[in-house]
């Protein structure tokens, strides 16, 4: 063989093993999307009674505001449009990955952030001059998802908390120290006992299984062990459920309460979809 077919024979095998490569990893991306899609995932507390849609049935079923001698509350079609929006913030095509969405990641000052943003938006949709109540709700909706994640995917029950953290929806949150230590360096599955400041389970890919040295994981099917307390086969599920509970209350109120809505018939109206 003279050397031009050498060359070319080595530059044919160097394109088929580069060729190789790049359809290995697409088949495995490719894979775990596939998987990320149909799998049971834990990925917050679950869309049912048990989960999400029944902690923001339990919330807005047990608000019953007084006005004028009457006491208000939310029509069904209002608590389906805000049960709906809520689960739709665990959509795999968009918000299931924004982790200020669901206190993933530590980010504590974005998602508390966002709660203050979303309570503006909310009490301006209700006392407009033409309410919208319709938009008010949807907002309601994504804003209890993300109140409700505080609770399973962050260590407040773990660190013996039995009432909610009245900061939600009122201030921000700052991320914790950066030196904070929560798992150990070589387990993020772990949390380890007595950590002293507030954290999170982190979600990044590719493999959602991994975190930063020393942080805890989320944990989901392929790497079960991790912060969060998603369904009830996990540790302290029915503590975090109940505060998300309580805590959805306290943020509706929150906007029953606030200046312009308080005794406002009219923007309580809009937003219960009387």
């Amino acid at each position: 063989m003279n050397f031009r077919v050498q060359k070319l024979a080595f530059k044919h095998g160097r394109n088929t093993f580069k060729n190789f490569v790049v359809t290995f990893t697409i088949t495995i991306v490719l894979l775990l999307l596939g998987y990320l899609f149909t799998a049971k995932l834990v990925l917050a507390f679950k869309p049912d009674e048990a989960g999400h849609l029944g902690i923001t049935s339990a919330a807005m079923l047990s608000i019953a505001e007084p006005v004028g001698g009457v006491k208000l509350k939310f029509s069904r079609q209002a608590r389906a449009e805000i049960r709906d929006a809520n689960i739709s913030t665990d959509s795999l095509t968009g918000d299931a990955w924004v982790a200020e969405k669901h206190f993933d990641n530590e980010e504590f000052p974005a998602a508390t952030t966002r709660l203050l943003n979303l309570k503006s938006y909310i009490i301006g949709q209700i006392t407009s001059p033409s309410p919208n109540g319709r938009n008010a709700r949807i907002a309601l909706g994504g804003t209890l998802h993300t109140i409700q994640d505080f609770y399973t995917h962050t260590n407040w029950v773990e660190m013996g908390n039995t009432g909610i953290d009245i900061r939600l929806g009122r201030t921000t949150i700052p991320k914790p120290p950066v030196s904070l230590q929560s798992s150990p360096i070589n387990d993020p599955g772990v949390l380890l006992a007595r950590v002293p400041h507030l954290t999170s389970g982190y979600f990044l890919p590719p493999t959602f299984c991994s975190a930063p040295p020393g942080k805890t994981r989320h944990g989901w099917d392929i790497c079960p062990n991790g912060l969060n307390k998603d369904d009830s086969s996990r540790p302290r599920y029915m503590q975090a459920r109940t505060l998300a509970v309580y805590a959805s209350q306290d943020f509706i109120n929150q906007i029953l309460k606030a200046p312009g809505v308080a005794g406002n018939a009219r923007a309580i109206r809009a937003l219960m979809g009387l």
